[in-house]
């Protein structure tokens, strides 16, 4: 970001904003002015800064539903979702690049209850899901020459999943309880997001080129 008033008055910022479900988060700044960015070159641990941390519940519902046996039924459904974003920024004065590190984990968890009861037959069915993935997005911004090269990354990360499903059934009259469970693991690989023709071939070139010896090792 830079004023509109002299080149002395110009500013480097480096920052990042996020927006959740229609909320707008307290921005994060990386650096501002060159001084900052010199003293955090210097002072950088290499830890990521944490952006959002917390968990969401997405939906809370409760129905009772009437049989045309005249049995009552009751529905719960229930989401939730813990989220972790956090950012990395390298910036390398030798090389004269930039590399940044936006990291979003999440987990999903998904739960429905039903419930049967009457004196002579009760039931319990249950089923969840579970899942958590991670996607990366980074950045390589090489600003030793005109025009700056830049290159945008998005994958991502393999994805566990796991459903179960239960039922209790018992007759009260007759003292007799019957249990069913039944469950599935499976895991979705990981991908890259193909942006766009233009950023793939700066990409492949910015990364061979980092691979060289005097450069630091890719994302």
């Amino acid at each position: 970001r830079s004023s509109d008033l002299t080149d002395e008055d110009q500013e480097v910022m480096a920052g990042m904003s996020a927006i959740l479900f229609d909320v707008q988060l307290p921005p994060i700044v990386f650096f501002k002015g060159y001084m900052d960015l010199v003293s955090k070159v210097f002072a950088n641990s290499g830890d990521p800064t944490s952006i959002v941390e917390g968990n969401v519940l997405l939906i809370d519902h409760l129905q009772g539903i009437a049989l045309q046996s005249g049995m009552q039924t009751t529905v719960q459904f229930q989401g939730g979702l813990g989220l972790e974003i956090s950012a990395n920024v390298d910036v390398s004065l030798w090389d004269q690049d930039s590399k940044t590190n936006i990291k979003t984990k999440s987990g999903l968890v998904i739960d429905l209850k039903a419930e049967v009861s009457s004196p002579f037959y009760q039931a319990d069915v249950r089923a969840r899901t579970e899942a958590e993935t991670t996607f990366n997005f980074n950045t390589m911004v090489k600003f030793f020459g005109a025009p700056v090269q830049i290159c945008l990354q998005l994958w991502q990360d393999k994805l566990p999943y796991r459903k179960i499903f239960t039922i209790v059934e018992s007759f009260p009259l007759q003292n007799v309880t019957s249990k069913m469970c039944k469950g599935r693991n499976a895991t979705i690989p990981g991908r890259e997001f193909p942006l766009h023709r233009a950023n793939s071939e700066m990409c492949k070139i910015l990364l061979h080129e980092d691979t060289q010896p005097h450069g630091q090792t890719p994302f």
